[in-house]
């Protein structure tokens, strides 16, 4: 009986080991020899001037002109505030204006979930109140669900 449970336990444990080994962190550019480019002669360059010297908005612009998007959110999220908003803002309108799950990934990160409603497809509406159930409180979630059905009712010219 206490065999089984031995052998159960080490083929728990090197599961764990393997799992750990599978997740383990691959090196960054940090963790590696680097030189910084810097100057205005290049996108990089100028993006390594503008935050050698404090810049985070002219960092952030930078890489959005250069669409270097992840840079940029990450940027924008190291900063906060109006920087951050502005970013996603942006990135929303220039990048992500797809429909579909981009409409969604939108709601979800701006909390926009009137806009959601008033504009899904009536088609997807299951889907849509499944994420207003998940994201919304109580208050927000009946007024939304009322909307919703709302244009179905009037089919969906409100």
């Amino acid at each position: 009986c206490m065999g089984g449970i031995a052998d159960q336990t080490a083929d728990e444990f090197d599961s764990i080991a393997a799992t750990t080994a599978e997740n383990e962190v691959t090196p960054t550019a940090l963790d590696l020899g680097f030189e910084l480019e810097v100057g205005e002669s290049s996108p990089e360059g100028q993006v390594s001037l503008a935050l050698l010297t404090g810049n985070m908005e002219l960092a952030v612009d930078l890489c959005v002109q250069q669409q270097r998007w992840g840079d940029a959110i990450i940027l924008a999220a190291q900063a906060g505030g109006e920087l951050l908003r502005k970013t996603r803002a942006l990135y929303f309108q220039r990048e992500n204006a797809g429909g579909g799950v981009a409409a969604l990934v939108e709601a979800v990160v701006t909390d926009a979930w009137e806009k959601l409603v008033s504009n899904c497809d009536l088609s997807c509406w299951k889907e849509v109140l499944s994420a207003v159930v998940v994201y919304c409180d109580l208050q927000r979630r009946l007024k939304l669900a009322g909307h919703l059905a709302e244009r179905l009712a009037n089919g969906g010219t409100s």
